[in-house]
């Protein structure tokens, strides 16, 4: 992968928009889980690099599968710090609105 290849700042933000965009666009929830998996792999080296996407991460919250949810969670709160935090929260605010109408919510609150 571009990863492996190179450890330029550019290469890594190229690589993780990429993983962003498979977020959104594949509707293979493997593919999405195998994708969160390298973006956890990134963040342990490249944080600072994920921390700029995060908002577009959260969109795999989208996701009606609950693996695909906690992961990027757990995700997301390993990229949170002081720039992102209130888009983050208000992000998430909205994703616990569409919850509460939803009848999937008691599952999601877990």
């Amino acid at each position: 992968s571009l990863v492996a290849l190179s450890s330029s700042s550019t290469a890594i933000r190229a690589a993780a928009s990429a993983y962003c965009q498979l977020l959104t666009s594949e509707s293979d929830n493997n593919v999405k889980l195998i994708v969160l998996d390298r973006l956890w792999e990134l963040k342990q080296n490249h944080a600072s690099v994920l921390q700029e996407l995060l908002m577009d991460i959260l969109k795999a919250l989208s996701s009606p599968n609950m693996d695909i949810r906690r992961k990027t969670l757990d995700i997301a709160l390993e990229l949170i710090n002081l720039r992102n935090i209130e888009e983050v929260v208000l992000f998430l605010k909205k994703e616990v609105m569409k919850t509460q109408s939803s009848k999937e919510s008691g599952e999601y609150r877990q």
